[in-house]
Order: structure tokens, then sequence, then C-alpha cells
């Protein structure tokens, strides 16, 4: 499986899902961020769409507990936040110093908050590679108790992400236009219209988030949508673009939605081979502010959201872009520590940080939601 997602090309990753009564091979999937030599979903990892093709046919399937995913590669923290989620096992062929939540090889898990790392211990394994001094880590109920793989299997799935680096890197240095601005563009140009079908409101409200009345237009609209929580991204010219509610799943996050619409309109103002078409001006995520209406706290699901967010960005943020919310459900200390214990990739290299917004004083000042009929996400 990760040979074939390092010849699609994306990144070289894949996994199988195991019934751990018979062995059966339940489901397969390979990695397809990117497909056609474009970015088709930044959290098409291998291991994300099994978990939530097991939620599609749960019902016909085993409980979570009695399955195991068989992974090429320590899942990312977007993954280890969706096995947390739903309680499936994983189990893993080599590791990821860089973004792999046992980055340490420690399978202490200080990179998730406390609450969770028990959990971990009890759903996440690494087999034993003798030849690479590499000794069996994982609960004595894992179904692969102590089993070990060759040095050569091992290094293979290793060798098959870490050599897919260089072949997908210019795919993304390709899709990060020079943002226009929105509203300049035509009533009929396809940006409007594809963004309208995510969110019919797009690009009809200017949400400028540092001023008070900014805010209190945000803070209306987001809380029209969702069972308390909501995601919405704003361009770089102040244009909220979209806003999503979350669901179906447990894994169906308000960021998560919205960063998979959001790239469903990237990806469909593009030319065929994916390069961008000569109109295309929808701007690059790392280039626009993401808000959520309940900030990250500890749970599975918001660890799974601090890993779509760095999923979204694949380098920094640049000028102007960010992450913040509204409602803290932790201090902003605790949250800023517990993004600085992330593998390294996302506190050093991709530089995640998550801001809180100014509260708002003026109860007054609020947006026209006569139309909340309307406001509403559409997957």
């Amino acid at each position: 499986m990760a040979q074939q997602a390092f010849n699609q090309p994306t990144y070289g990753v894949g996994g199988v899902l195991l019934d751990n009564n018979t062995g059966a091979i339940l489901y397969q999937m390979h990695n397809n961020v990117i497909t056609e030599n474009a970015i088709n979903d930044p959290t098409a990892h291998g291991e994300r769409q099994i978990i939530y093709w097991y939620l599609k046919h749960a019902a016909a399937l085993p409980e979570p507990s009695k399955l195991t995913i068989v992974t090429t590669l320590d899942p990312c923290v977007m993954c280890t936040g969706a096995f947390l989620a739903t309680g499936i096992n994983v189990v893993t062929m080599s590791y990821d110093a860089n973004a792999g939540i046992n980055w340490n090889q420690k399978w202490n898990f200080q990179s998730l908050p406390a609450n969770l790392r028990e959990q971990a211990q009890q759903q996440f394994s690494y087999f034993a590679v003798p030849e690479l001094q590499l000794n069996w880590q994982g609960p004595k109920r894992s179904v692969f108790y102590e089993k070990a793989i060759s040095g050569q299997l091992s290094q293979a799935a290793a060798a098959a992400f870490a050599d897919s680096l260089p072949k997908i890197g210019p795919i993304f240095a390709s899709e990060d236009p020079t943002p226009l601005n929105i509203r300049t563009l035509g009533p009929d140009s396809p940006q409007k219209r594809l963004l309208s079908q995510k969110w019919p409101l797009a690009a009809i409200y200017t949400t400028n988030i540092s001023t008070v009345s900014g805010r209190a237009k945000l803070w209306a609209l987001m809380s029209a949508i969702g069972l308390g929580n909501s995601a919405a991204l704003i361009d770089p010219f102040d244009n909220l673009l979209m806003v999503m509610a979350g669901g179906p799943f447990i894994i169906n996050t308000p960021l998560f939605n919205l960063i998979r619409a959001y790239t469903d309109v990237r990806r469909a103002t593009q030319s065929p081979g994916g390069a961008p078409a000569t109109d295309c001006h929808v701007p690059h995520p790392k280039r626009c502010k993401i808000v959520l209406f309940r900030g990250p706290g500890t749970q599975a699901t918001d660890i799974m959201d601090l890993g779509i967010y760095g999923s979204s960005l694949n380098s920094p943020n640049q000028s102007g872009g960010g992450l913040f919310y509204f409602k803290a459900t932790q201090s902003p200390e605790s949250l800023a520590s517990m993004i600085q214990e992330l593998p390294p990739l996302y506190p050093t290299e991709l530089e995640i940080t998550a801001q809180q917004l100014p509260p708002i004083t003026r109860p007054d000042v609020t947006a026209k939601t006569d139309d909340n009929m309307f406001i509403q996400s559409r997957l």
C-alpha cells in the first residue's frame, strides 16, 4: 500500500483494517492527500480514510476494540486523534521522528494531554524489529503482542514515506497562487459559485476580527450553526468564505468538514493536471484566518483538530493567517504548552499557535442574521 501511494505520487503511507478474531482484511487504503498531481484532501491519510470507512459501515462490523489497523508509519497527530476518538487499535511498522505521535520511541505519548496517554498505551503498538534493535512496544491485549517484523520490511516502510517527500514538495509549492480579493470577481465567477455551493453566504460578509464589530458579526454567524462548535475561514481580505458545522460522525469536527470542503473548491478551480486555472485566486489555507467557535481542549477530537490544521498548512502561516478561537476550553497557557508538546513538525516546522479572540464587549453590535435559515454547512 505504501508503495502504491509512493507511485501515485502522494505521501508513501498505507494501511489495512483487520478483524482481530479472524485475521480477515476488512479494508485497505493508502494516502490520497495528492491525486493526479494536485492536492486532493489534506485529511486523506490512509489511517483516517480507513477509520472513516469503518464509521460508515460500523453497523455491520465488529466493535472498534476488536479491530486493528496495521499501518506502515507511526500515525500523525490527526490520525492519532481519530484512533483515540473511535477506539480502533493500531500497530505500526516504522517510526516517524518528525510527525509521529511516538516520535521519541519511548511509548510514553508525552505529545498527548495527560488524560489521553493511558488510552494511547492501550491502543497503540509498535512491531519489534530485532535487526534494528527495536523492541516491541504495546499492550498485552494487542493481537500482535511481541510480534516482530524484519528490518528490511520496516526500512522499506519508512523509505516509502521519506522518499515520497521530494516528489510531492513541488506540488504543494505550485498550489499557492497570489491571492486576489474575491469581491473583485464577477458574481458568476467559478470561485463564488463553488464557495456558495458549500456555504450559501460565502463572500457576502467581511469580518475583520481585529475589530469588535467584526468579531460580533462572526460570533453571530458561527453561533447560528452547529451544536456548540463551528469553524470559519476568512481570506486575507477579510472576506468570510465559509462556515461549517460538525457531523455526521465523531471525527467530522467542524474544522475537518471545513478543510475538506474548502479544498474541494480549490481543486475545482484548477486546470487538468493540477495547474492553477488562470482565474484561480482562492487562497491557500495558510494565508487565511481559521476561527473555531470553541477552542481546542484536551479531548481526542481536539488533538485531531490541531493535526488537521497542521496538515492543511504544509508550511508555516503567511502574514495574516493563523488559528483563532472564541470560547476557551482551557487556559491560553495550557493550550500553548499542549501545542509545544506535539511532535516536532507542528510547533517547530509549521509553527502552529492558537490565539483566543478578545471578548466582545459591546453586545449591541451584532450581525444581521435574518437569513439564518440559510446559514448552514453544505458538505
